[in-house]
């Protein structure tokens, strides 16, 4: 079965003192829905959340974090709450690499706050 890469782009938490709610980040949950849903191939989830390096060394985890997106084979963007500018640069990366992101704000989401708006636009 062949393998697929999927980047898991979202917030990072930034260590014990940030105190955002755990809907911020991806859950182990979510991680197991996402592989539930590819029947034809083996998922691997690049999240980088789950890197353990030390957020000090900043210059060794981003090089990571950008080798993890350049590698994988899709983008799946968690759009259910606002995002920082380090979101918006992993999706200008791969649309500058011809590779676009996928993205679903839940209905009455921050970036979908109205239910008429139609979740997917081709």
């Amino acid at each position: 079965m062949e393998q697929i890469k999927i980047f898991l782009s979202g917030s990072v938490q930034k260590g014990d003192s940030d105190r955002r709610s755990q809907s911020n980040y991806w859950s182990n949950e979510e991680e197991d829905r996402l592989c539930k849903l590819i029947s034809n191939a083996m998922p691997e989830l690049l999240n980088p959340n789950r890197v353990t390096i030390d957020r000090s060394r900043s210059m060794e985890r981003f090089k990571i974090d950008l080798d993890m997106l350049l590698d994988c084979d899709i983008v799946v963007v968690d759009a259910r709450t606002k995002k920082g500018i380090g979101v918006g640069a992993e999706m200008m990366m791969r649309v500058s690499h011809y590779l676009p992101p996928v993205g679903a704000p839940l209905v009455r989401s921050v970036m979908r706050p109205m239910s008429s708006i139609p979740a997917w636009r081709s």
